[in-house]
């Protein structure tokens, strides 16, 4: 029997429901390996490697657009030490 030896894992109760993103549109054999144990870090591997290539192909065009979610660069008018941002924050009373 596998997995007897991994007695910290309680089984599921009902049927095994995959964990994925409901967005998520890897293809009928990539979400079988995903869901199964044995064959999930080579799904996780096959995924890490073509996100890497679709990196690498993108990061250093000139036509493609990054978007941030938060604060950007344009709003910092200067640079202070911590030494500063310490003293600022003894001298105000509570």
């Amino acid at each position: 029997m596998w997995g007897c030896w991994r007695r910290d894992i309680i089984p599921q109760s009902g049927p095994a429901t995959s964990r994925l993103p409901a967005n998520f549109r890897g293809g009928p054999i990539i979400n079988y390996m995903l869901r199964k144990r044995r064959l999930k870090k080579y799904a996780r591997m096959w995924l890490m490697s073509k996100g890497l290539r679709n990196y690498s192909k993108t990061a250093f065009d000139d036509n493609v657009q990054f978007w941030q979610a938060g604060k950007g660069l344009g709003n910092i008018n200067s640079v202070t030490t911590v030494a500063e941002v310490i003293k600022e924050f003894s001298s105000v009373k509570i």
